[in-house]
């Protein structure tokens, strides 16, 4: 016996057409650097990875 439901195929999401990027944007939408976040202390304050690299070169020059 012939099957009698509807044999229509639904349209596909519109989000499965969405592709991401799995690399992080280096640049906001105007061209302006976007800063890496190092870490975030229990206060809440940002450290920032510039931040970071200048407190270890400061260190480094203590140590020598």
């Amino acid at each position: 016996m012939p099957d009698s439901r509807p044999t229509s195929v639904a349209p596909e999401p519109q989000w499965r057409g969405i592709k991401l990027s799995f690399e992080r944007p280096y640049k906001d939408d105007s061209g302006t650097r976007i800063p890496v976040l190092y870490d975030l202390t229990p206060d809440g304050e940002r450290i920032y990875e510039s931040c970071v690299l200048l407190l270890n070169r400061i260190l480094l020059l203590k140590i020598a």
